[in-house]
């Protein structure tokens, strides 16, 4: 498959997320490819989407470098919480808590963290493995249906326009 379809798939996976957590949190201030792909005041969120089969192995792979981004975030603000949001072909929507053993095993031979950071880490740390790319799609569509009581088709202009909206935003505080 074309890397440039699987990076914008992405991207687009992001960017729905976002605006899910728009509607789900709209009266919060939200921050958009600031610190990670976006936040509030309370947590920070990486959104990761990788629809390719997967060995165990890999899967772990794929977990570990956000996982670490993470992690040297919370070093630096330890009263945040930090989710990451990830789409891995073949697992099942869910919210998993890691244990310190659980954690060791995704950051493998980095050594790099103290055994008090770790447990602090995940006691603040969440993993979320998404819907995929089309149901969380068809949930944003009925979210936009819903909040403006409009049909499918009326829905999905509405997605397009804020869509656009928030790619325009994201670009404008890259250019600053």
């Amino acid at each position: 498959m074309d890397g440039a379809y699987i990076a914008l798939r992405g991207y687009k996976f992001q960017f729905d997320r976002t605006i899910l957590e728009i509607f789900n949190n709209s009266t919060k201030t939200i921050e958009i490819e600031q610190l990670q792909d976006y936040g509030f005041d309370d947590y920070l969120v990486q959104v990761k989407y990788h629809n390719t089969d997967y060995t165990p192995a890999q899967q772990k792979q794929k977990i570990k470098k956000p996982l670490v981004q993470l992690f040297e975030q919370y070093l630096k603000n330890k009263t945040k919480n930090f989710i990451l949001f990830i789409y891995l072909k073949g697992i099942s929507p869910s919210k998993k808590i890691l244990s310190v053993a659980e954690l060791d095993a995704i950051l493998g031979k980095i050594k790099k963290f103290t055994a008090t950071d770790k447990a602090d880490f995940i006691s603040r740390f969440t993993l979320i493995y998404a819907e995929d790319f089309e149901n969380q799609y068809k949930t944003l569509i009925q979210k936009i249906k819903a909040a403006y009581s409009k049909t499918e088709e009326e829905a999905e202009i509405y997605y397009s326009v804020i869509s656009s909206h928030l790619l325009e935003i994201v670009t404008k505080i890259h250019l600053l």
